[in-house]
């Protein structure tokens, strides 16, 4: 009875080579392609964290040059609230004493990730900026690993009004 199947016909026998070549593309896929497409885009993110604080990093020398702890932690503080994947944002100065912010660090979780930029003008160091940011938000905002376009990075800066 093995000529009265359902999967020994003509069709069966057409369509079978195609469904395996599309299963080993799968796979591979999966097993390659996927996992490269994600370390190239937390790669991206990584390198945009890092231009956005070096951004960041230039808008508080006048600041810290100034000795003005109020501008820079109001600088600080509306960058931090504007970007909900930052968890941590921590300012040292050239003596590696903690300027910003006050309070305690948390620990580190799990899909955390760190990057700092060094704050120097004219050839001089005078501080450190340490960033915190959720690794699965970004990504998922990327939405990895489907290749996205490159996003202009943009910092929001508080400003000060000056009362006369």
């Amino acid at each position: 009875m093995l000529g009265n199947s359902r999967f020994t016909g003509i069709r069966w026998k057409m369509l079978l080579p195609g469904l395996g070549a599309l299963a080993v593309l799968f796979v591979l896929m999966e097993a390659l392609w996927v996992p490269w497409q994600v370390a190239t885009t937390q790669t991206e993110i990584q390198e945009e964290q890092h231009l956005r604080l070096r951004y960041l990093s230039l808008a508080l020398i006048e600041p810290l040059l100034s000795e003005d702890l109020g501008q820079l932690h109001s600088t600080l503080d509306s960058v931090l609230v504007s970007d909900g994947g930052w968890h941590w944002l921590e300012l040292r100065d050239a003596n590696d004493q903690r300027l910003f912010p006050l309070g305690k660090e948390p620990a580190l979780q799990d899909s955390e990730v760190v990057v700092s930029h060094a704050i120097e003008h004219d050839g001089r160091h005078y501080g450190v900026l340490i960033l915190r940011y959720d690794a699965s938000i970004e990504l998922a905002a990327a939405d990895a690993p489907v290749v996205r376009q490159k996003r202009t990075p943009s910092v929001h800066f508080a400003a000060r009004a000056i009362e006369t």
